[in-house]
């Protein structure tokens, strides 16, 4: 579990999580909301548009096609 935590949040955010007596669960999951929305504004705003948000784009509206055959 530890070495799965290390893969997901800095080390200052490990020792804040650790130092704390109450509520750390809380706290990692506050943290990769917050990561989660920012990177979700920053999709919506458009301001890094690149291949792979196009690239997820293109698969959406594909399977938006697809799934709208199977509504008729």
């Amino acid at each position: 579990m530890k070495k799965m935590l290390e893969n997901f949040f800095t080390q200052e955010e490990l020792n804040k999580m650790n130092s704390m007596r109450f509520s750390k669960y809380s706290y990692l999951r506050d943290v990769l909301e917050g990561r989660f929305l920012e990177e979700a504004r920053r999709i919506v705003s458009g301001r890094e548009v690149g291949g792979d948000a196009m690239k997820y784009a293109m698969i959406l509206r594909e399977y938006s096609n697809s799934t709208e055959e199977y509504k008729m």
